[in-house]
């Protein structure tokens, strides 16, 4: 099941069997961004920069909206672009440390605006 509007587009996935979103109904661009968004998140947790709900944590912080209400799938296009922007911002900050301790980065220099 989805919730979808054909006219624009813009569609959500839900929960499995259960019909609970499983964030907010997206167009083409807004999905892209979400994508994004988890791309760069996902290094930080999976890579061990910090542990998952940490990293929810730290991005509610920065993105300064509530914990409970820091969920990509929530996000919207701003929200999206900040949330890429922050993240890669973290993981160049992170490499950098590793470049200047002698350790070999664990990932790649992101470019920012």
């Amino acid at each position: 099941m989805i919730y979808i509007c054909r006219k624009c587009d813009a569609y959500c996935g839900v929960h499995k069997g259960t019909d609970i979103a499983l964030g907010r109904i997206a167009n083409r661009e807004l999905r892209e961004l979400k994508k994004q968004a988890h791309s760069f998140f996902d290094i930080i947790w999976k890579n061990g920069v910090m542990g998952r709900s940490e990293a929810y944590r730290w991005l509610s912080g920065v993105l300064e909206i509530p914990f409970k209400e820091c969920h990509i799938g929530m996000f919207n296009e701003d929200q999206c672009r900040s949330a890429i922007m922050e993240c890669k911002r973290l993981l160049n900050d992170n490499r950098r440390l590793d470049l200047d301790f002698g350790a070999e980065p664990i990932t790649d220099f992101f470019d920012l605006p």
